[in-house]
């Protein structure tokens, strides 16, 4: 993942699938590959990782997930202001 431009970390959990995106770098989705069960990393056409996704994020992230929807809706009403 080479690249001069700063990129900001994306963040977004989708509460009615219960999955958690990352996206660490723009652009469209060439290939996935799945690295253990209901965990993706998502590439670009160059291979360059371009984020990941969690399916069954609350199993994952239980002791998180409150913390991280808090940041999330803090994150959302800032930018709205």
């Amino acid at each position: 993942m080479a690249s001069n431009k700063e990129e900001k970390l994306k963040i977004h959990y989708d509460a009615d699938i219960d999955a958690l995106s990352v996206i660490v770098h723009s652009g469209p989705e060439e290939e996935f590959v799945e690295i253990a069960p209901g965990v993706s990393v998502e590439f670009d056409e160059k291979k360059n990782v371009i984020g990941f996704e969690i399916l069954d994020a609350s199993r994952h992230f239980r002791e998180m997930l409150p913390k991280m929807r808090q940041y999330i809706a803090r994150r959302k009403a800032a930018a709205a202001h």
